[in-house]
C-alpha cells in the first residue's frame, strides 16, 4: 500500500463503486470516506495511523495528525490540513514529497518529478481531476481508488 502517498483530492466525487473493488480493506474504507466525505468509514480503518489521517483530512482538523506515528504520513497530514507545503519538505521519500507538494499547491508540475509511474499517474489524476490518468495505473487497487476520486 502507498501509505506515504495517501492523496486527498482537491474536490470529492462520489464514485463508491470503484472503492468497493479495492481488495485491501483499510484502503477501501479510506476510499469510501474520501469519495463520500463521510468520517464513519474512517472508524472502520484498522490501522491507527491511516484512521487518524482519514479523520484529520476529512474534518480538516490537524489535531488528529499528531496521533500519527509514521513521520512521513504525519507530515503529509499536517500539510493537507494546514495548507502549508512546508510540511511536505519534511517527508523523506522524494515521490511522496513531490506528490504532497503537487496536492498542496495544486500544481501538476510536481507530479512529473514522481518517479514511480503509478504514483505519478495517480498524482496527475488527483491534481488535474482527470480520470484518464487512472487508466495508466498498473496496480488495480490504486487504479480503483483513483477512479473513485476523479471525474
Amino acid at each position: 500500500m502507498l501509505a506515504t502517498l495517501c492523496f486527498v483530492p482537491l474536490t470529492l466525487h462520489a464514485g463508491t463503486s470503484d472503492c468497493y473493488a479495492i481488495r485491501n480493506q483499510d484502503s477501501r474504507n479510506l476510499c469510501l470516506a474520501q469519495a463520500q466525505g463521510e468520517t464513519s468509514h474512517c472508524y472502520a480503518i484498522q490501522g491507527m495511523d491511516l484512521r487518524n489521517f482519514c479523520l484529520a483530512t476529512l474534518k480538516s482538523e490537524s489535531s488528529h495528525c499528531y496521533s500519527i506515528r509514521e513521520s512521513d504520513l504525519k507530515n503529509q497530514c499536517l500539510a493537507f490540513t494546514r495548507g502549508q507545503s512546508s510540511n511536505c519538505y519534511s517527508i523523506r521519500g522524494d515521490d511522496a514529497k513531490n506528490a504532497c507538494l503537487a496536492r498542496d499547491r495544486g500544481q501538476a508540475s510536481h507530479c512529473y518529478s514522481v518517479r514511480d509511474m503509478d504514483a505519478r499517474n495517480y498524482c496527475l489524476a488527483a491534481v488535474k481531476d482527470e480520470r484518464s490518468y487512472c487508466y495508466s495505473i498498473g496496480s488495480q487497487d490504486l487504479k480503483n481508488q483513483c477512479l473513485a476520486l476523479t471525474r
